[in-house]
């Protein structure tokens, strides 16, 4: 994948994908890439709102616990790979019974979840046969482009990693930041662009990230360098 293949890439599998490439290859902090997966996961499932899935629930339970701890190199191996047959069942059982639009909702969910393919490949994108279960169709597609906003949120740019300056970190933007990330109040970036301004902060990535539409969630790599997260 090109970093502009990232950048505007709609199909989450294959940011996914690369987010795992990334951490496979970062010797300093590969556990990091772990507390992100999971974190965008659960970002990434919260869009089904009430028709999660039971046992899907669980998870994000589970997994919201896990982030809660704030132990960024502690192993989600459990939650990535061990728990997964549970979740894929509960997806199956809702896929079932839903109608078209949710069954397209729910199999770009269990994609992301997976970070790998189960419902649809690559080549079945454009598959048109709506009683296939390859079918993706608008609803799959809108899906999976709201999710790769979400792991870009989250993971931000690693093609070009930004080195922080921590004399951007004065009182007003560790303020901030900690207030956005414990009340989940994105709403306030851009007062986080302008405290970082303040700062002395140029970095047009950093600022634009700030003052965009989003979306934003736990994890979002602007909040997280600002707050010294690894």
């Amino acid at each position: 994948m090109t970093e502009a293949e990232w950048l505007n890439g709609t199909f989450a599998l294959l940011l996914l994908d690369e987010a795992d490439r990334f951490a496979r290859d970062d010797d300093d902090n590969p556990t990091s890439y772990e507390w992100r997966k999971v974190a965008a996961r659960v970002a990434c499932l919260k869009r089904l709102g009430a028709a999660m899935p039971e046992g899907v629930q669980d998870w994000v339970g589970r997994a919201t616990a896990y982030l809660d701890k704030e132990d960024r190199v502690a192993s989600a191996d459990d939650l990535l790979y061990e728990d997964r047959n549970l979740v894929y069942h509960a997806f199956r059982e809702a896929y079932s019974g839903a109608d078209l639009e949710l069954r397209q909702r729910l199999a770009a969910a269990q994609d992301a979840f997976r970070g790998q393919d189960y419902y649809a490949e690559e080549d079945y994108m454009l598959e048109e046969d709506e009683a296939s279960v390859t079918y993706t169709g608008p609803v799959y597609a809108a899906e999976s482009e709201a999710h790769c906003r979400i792991i870009r949120d989250i993971f931000g740019n690693p093609f070009r990693p930004i080195a922080f300056d921590t004399a951007w970190r004065t009182a007003d933007v560790l303020g901030i930041a900690e207030g956005i990330y414990d009340d989940r109040a994105f709403g306030r970036l851009p007062i986080l662009a302008d405290a970082l301004e303040d700062a002395g902060c140029d970095d047009p990535d950093i600022l634009s990230h700030c003052r965009g539409p989003g979306p934003h969630a736990r994890g979002c790599w602007v909040v997280d360098l600002a707050l010294g997260k690894e």
